[in-house]
């Protein structure tokens, strides 16, 4: 205002009359006194103002002293003050502006906007550095006055940011956030907020730092450390600091125009009571299109990252749960359910997952109900051609494209569509006005659907446009359905389809329809197996937008496409059948073209061959594991049985080699039944008997010890009589690893010794390395060091020479495991680094994670305990992304025993309750009892001293301890003065049980 008096007190204080300063007052404490009146707003009696404002005078003094300052106010001010012999007011009626008002008035407003603008009016404290001399009153009034201002400050702020969040405008986030802590540095509630802020605006190394000062602040003002919460948040932010960002897949079409729903869209997924939210519409219109284009915005900003999840090729619900979990980089491992496990893992993430074409997969859908409850920061965008009817969706309608209308303006977003896409098979094309008519008419008559766009485009390298549209105007009627319920848009769509595929030759409609077999994309050398077509024909129908060919060369088909081509399929019978056959010749032979290199230092080459061949692989098993039901086929068995048997090995090996131990299980197990039901003329004896191998070693992964060990027994039936010496040997070896596990130590020695046998025999070094490494660890845990020093060298040396970096990877960290357990430090340190260094040249994340987890252990030998510390919670945090439980289980162990040693108590018994919660899911013993002797010198107390000596002495006297967790037990046994006593064992799990029952 420029008329009026106007009080700006937030800040540097300013008093203006009529858009002046209003200067040439007495003294300061005359601008306190008018301050003071405009404030209020309220008479007072002069008696009270002279005892305010001189309370350190007689009363006399402050009467005439008052009545000298009302002189010059009321020269100064007389139209805005109301002073009599008793009383003196602000007159409220006058034209003024007080800032101190304007900011309440807005702070009360629901609109963000008058927050802003209120905040903006608190440029500092009330009244700073405005000070009166001999005025206690005024001085308390000012304080009380401040702090009242202040909260209400701090209040919008924290408002402020949180909206900011909420709709992820971080940069004026931050900026509040730093006023806020400006004001309240001992906020963690605002410290949190801006290490979320920063994170989430990709700044992430700010945000680690963010958290520093956080605590510096709190350890210097309070002497504390942050919450529980603070400290939860920080480590994820730091965990989330090195992993990749996304896996979006490069977009292959040019986005255009949806501006406006690309626009709504965000406008609901931010909100925070939308974690479900459902691109609806028919096949081709565009939803993973703008899906994609929706995640991609939110790359940086979401603090876990965000991930597609193609489920076009996943073949039924229980498979969604590995496709997120192959999505996200998660391996699954023990005995626990895959969706318990994907759960656990995502509980913690701050994510987006793009869940595209779920359509076909409705009974899956409560499965993503249960993750809206159960992962508060993740949040599913979903692309379907049909809503999943969940109370916790939202949707979204994704419509065709604007249409031109009977305009043929070039800018309309179904031309430029069609424009865009139309270059890409022909360079030159161009919207001209002599074909802007024509291509109008083609968008109109495929409904603005972008697919059926896509696929006119693709015939102008042949074909005029007006041709085009002709060729689309003839068929049209007579290619429409009159069915009730297909949308109108959706009918064109059809008309494009059936137009598309009459314009094939019959050569190119069945390569089309046998080409819909491939899940997942397919090679050029694939195609041409299994459907013994030429490149040009692959060339053909990409030029004409039916297949899509990727960066990387593999070939991609539009599901809608696949989707009508794979009707056409189911028209040739004979067709059918003979490429079903190939198809699985082809993908189960790839895999026994890779087994050969497992054991060699192409191991890692085998699995970047197969990985993106897995939705394939997974068919083609299907396919021959169904053959061998088909009675009616006994040629087709026959062949089926061969595929099996030669694909087994390195099926097993993928899905090992990325955690798949649940569907691996399940696929041998299908094979298994499957060969149960055969004709015992087919011979299946020997096959059966491997398929037991691998099937009892993934139940071993499982923590399925029992079923394991009677599953193993069980192959030796079988694979014995065939004097297959690998086979043989490879089962007593993995029955060995389970009865290590178990603590049955003599029993695994034999089985160890009789797979070295064997190997030996027949000089089969592979098999003859992993016996030995799997005889040093055994004779490592029993104590025999010197024994396990010659299995680890020996196996060293095989797997060197067969350059199996692997396993040379595998051995070193053994040698350091042992150099260790001898107490030669030095030496353990350098074995752990060389091992270390191979397993990152071969981008192997459970070996590096396992050797960092040993460097801390040394650490902690050496005393070196804060950098023990690190590595231990550094490598928990790498184990947790890999998901392996047992690993978890030693990594939880050892920063159980750091902290104990670092004197925080409470983090190590939260370390071995976890712990032991883990090795008792996984029926892992000898860990569990490695944790119980970990556990009992944090309980070695007066009050539970008697606990903690029955714990020793059973870690120190059961079967299944090591020589380690004896050696422990028995060290802390002495530092009691406990002398070692005979125990009759009581069971395990029942122990473990009763030690955690007071804390679940």
């Amino acid at each position: 205002m420029t008329n009026g008096l106007k009080l700006t007190l937030l800040g540097e204080t300013t008093i203006k009359l009529n858009g002046k300063s209003a200067g040439g007052l007495a003294s300061r404490k005359a601008e306190a006194m008018l301050i003071y009146l405009v404030s209020t707003q309220r008479p007072y009696s002069r008696e009270l103002l002279a005892d305010f404002f001189w309370d350190d005078r007689p009363p006399e003094q402050a009467m005439a002293n008052l009545r000298s300052l009302l002189s010059g106010l009321r020269r100064k001010f007389k139209p805005y003050l109301e002073i009599t012999r008793q009383t003196i007011a602000f007159r409220e009626e006058t034209p003024h502006w007080l800032d101190t008002a304007e900011f309440h008035a807005l702070a009360e407003s629901d609109q963000v906007a008058d927050w802003e603008q209120a905040i903006a009016l608190y440029r500092a404290d009330f009244l700073v550095g405005f000070d009166i001399r001999d005025s206690r009153g005024f001085e308390e009034w000012v304080s009380l006055e401040r702090e009242r201002h202040q909260r209400t400050a701090v209040h919008l702020l924290r408002r402020l940011v949180q909206h900011h969040l909420d709709t992820q405008l971080y940069e004026k986030g931050i900026r509040y956030a730093a006023r806020l802590l400006a004001i309240s540095p001992l906020s963690e509630w605002a410290h949190r907020q801006m290490m979320l802020l920063l994170a989430r605006n990709d700044q992430r190394a700010e945000a680690v730092r963010q958290y520093q000062t956080c605590c510096d602040v709190l350890v210097e003002e309070l002497g504390i450390d942050p919450s529980p919460e603070t400290t939860t948040l920080y480590e994820r932010i730091r965990a989330a600091v090195d992993i990749r960002r996304h896996n979006l897949p490069v977009a292959t079409t040019p986005f255009v125009g949806r501006l406006e729903e690309l626009s709504q869209i965000q406008a609901q997924l931010v909100r925070p009571s939308c974690r479900l939210l459902t691109l609806m519409g028919p096949g081709g219109i565009g939803k993973t299109r703008l899906a994609l284009e929706l995640a991609r915005t939110a790359v940086g900003t979401t603090l876990n990252g965000v991930y597609f999840v193609p489920l076009a090729a996943v073949p039924a619900p229980e498979f969604i749960v590995p496709a997120i979990a192959e999505a996200v980089g998660f391996t699954f491992s023990g005995a626990a359910p895959p969706k318990t496990q994907l759960l656990a893992y995502l509980e913690a993430k701050e994510m987006l997952l793009l869940l595209d074409n779920f359509e076909h997969l409705q009974k899956g859908s409560q499965l993503l109900a249960e993750m809206i409850q159960a992962l508060p920061d993740v949040k599913l965008l979903v692309t379907s051609r049909e809503r999943l009817n969940l109370q916790t969706e939202w949707t979204f309608e994704v419509g065709p494209l604007p249409l031109p209308n009977g305009r043929t303006e070039a800018t309309v977003d179904s031309l430029q569509l069609f424009t865009q896409l139309a270059q890409r098979a022909q360079a030159d094309f161009a919207l001209t006005p002599k074909n802007q008519t024509d291509v109008a008419k083609i968008c109109r008559l495929v409904a603005g659907v972008p697919l059926g766009i896509e696929l006119a485009s693709g015939w102008v390298r042949q074909l005029s446009c007006a041709e085009i549209a002709s060729e689309l105007a003839q068929d049209m009627d007579f290619l429409q359905t009159r069915a009730g319920d297909v949308p109108d848009r959706h009918r064109s769509l059809q008309a494009v389809f059936d137009h598309s595929w009459a314009l094939l030759t019959e050569d190119e409609q069945q390569v089309l329809a046998q080409l819909t077999l491939f899940r997942g994309g397919f090679t050029r050398e694939a195609a041409r197996q299994v459907t013994q077509t030429s490149f040009w024909t692959l060339t053909t129908l990409t030029d004409k937008s039916l297949l899509h060919r990727e960066a990387n060369g593999r070939f991609e088909m539009l599901e809608l496409v696949r989707q009508f081509a794979a009707e056409r399929l189911a028209s040739w019978p004979e067709l059918a059948s003979i490429a079903h056959a190939r198809y699985a010749q082809y993908y189960l032979g790839l895999l026994h073209a890779e087994e050969k290199h497992w054991y060699t230092e192409q191991r890692q080459q085998a699995i970047d061959q197969l990985s993106p061949e897995i939705e394939n692989v997974r068919a083609a098993w299907r396919w021959a594991v169904a053959a061998l039901e088909n009675l009616g086929a006994p040629d087709e068995a026959n062949k089926a049985l061969g595929y099996i048997d030669q694909a087994l090995v390195s099926l097993f090996f993928l899905y090992e080699s990325r955690g798949w131990f649940q569907e691996g299980a399940a696929a041998f197990g299908w094979a298994m039944a499957a060969l149960e039901e055969m004709d015992a003329s087919s011979d299946p004896h020997l096959l059966y008997g491997r398929l037991l191998v691998r099937y009892g070693r993934f139940a071993t992964f499982l923590g399925q010890f029992e079923k394991a060990e009677k599953v193993l027994n069980q192959a030796l039936d079988h694979v014995q009589p065939s004097n297959n010496a690998k086979e043989i040997s490879l089962c007593h070896s993995y029955l060995a690893i389970v009865l290590g596990f178990q603590g049955n130590y003599q029993q695994a020695i034999a089985a160890a010794e009789t797979a070295l046998a064997l190997t030996s025999e027949i000089s089969y070094k592979p098999g003859l390395a992993f016996a030995r490494n799997l005889r040093g660890t055994l004779a490592h845990r029993q104590g025999e060091y010197e024994a396990a020093q010659k299995h680890y060298a020996a196996s060293l040396s095989l797997r060197r020479e067969l350059g199996d970096q692997y396993g040379t990877a595998v051995a070193l960290n053994n040698l350091g495991n042992l150099a260790h357990a001898q107490q030669d430090f030095a030496a353990a340190r350098t074995y752990y680094e060389e091992s270390q260094l191979m397993f990152k040249a071969i981008n192997h994340q459970p070996g590096r994670a396992a050797t960092l987890g040993n460097a801390g252990v040394v650490a902690m030998r050496l005393g070196e305990l804060a950098e023990s510390r690190r590595l231990h919670e550094d490598c928990l945090i790498l184990k947790q992304e890999l998901g392996n439980r047992r690993s978890i289980a030693i990594s939880l162990i050892n920063l159980g025993e750091v902290t104990h040693l670092l004197e925080d108590i409470d983090a190590s018994r939260r370390a071995f309750h976890e712990a032991l919660r883990i090795t008792q899911a996984i029926q892992a013993q000898p860990l569990a009892l490695d944790a119980l002797a970990g556990l009992a010198s944090l309980l070695a107390t007066d009050a539970q001293r008697p606990l903690a000596i029955r714990l020793l002495q059973l870690a120190h006297q059961h079967p299944a301890s090591t020589r380690e967790t004896k050696e422990k037990a028995a060290q802390q046994l002495s530092k009691m003065d406990v002398a070692i006593e005979p125990l009759e064992l009581p069971d395990l799990a029942e122990v473990i049980t009763e030690v955690l029952r007071p804390y679940t």
